[in-house]
């Protein structure tokens, strides 16, 4: 995925793609972690589909943070030296735009923030409020 939704005018090495694949993994980890040590008595005291939603935050939050956390390790170079800017067509070369860069980063991080939010929230919220509703079949 990291060398598939690189950009290419940017040249990365092996290291650049296990630093981004580590810093995703250890960060993804640490935050499943630390939020279920964090929130362990509220999660023990929820109950059925409470507990699923929460669960469910819990991944998406990981989940979401260790695509930014990826993003950022792979493209900390376009941040820093900016990107080079072309036309339309690709042939003509304008130089290199920190502020392009960033601006680059930053909606890619938002995207893959906001993105997993329905994959990952839809099915709980809608199983929660069929259980709530009483439409949930018992068998």
């Amino acid at each position: 995925m990291n060398y598939g939704n690189r950009n290419a005018s940017t040249p990365y090495t092996t290291n650049d793609l296990a630093s981004g694949y580590l810093a995703a993994c250890a960060v993804s980890i640490g935050i499943a972690m630390g939020s279920r040590y964090v929130f362990a008595n509220f999660l023990r005291k929820q109950k059925g589909q409470k507990q699923i939603l929460a669960n469910a935050v819990i991944g998406y939050c990981s989940g979401a943070i260790a695509g930014v956390a990826n993003l950022a390790c792979m493209r900390k170079s376009e941040m820093k030296n900016g990107v080079v800017l072309t036309d339309k067509e690709g042939s003509t070369c304008y130089g290199k735009s920190a502020i392009a860069g960033k601006k680059a980063i930053y909606e890619t991080a938002l995207s893959r923030f906001v993105l997993p939010f329905p994959v990952l929230f839809f099915p709980t919220i809608l199983n929660y409020l069929i259980s709530k509703m009483r439409l949930m079949p018992k068998n």
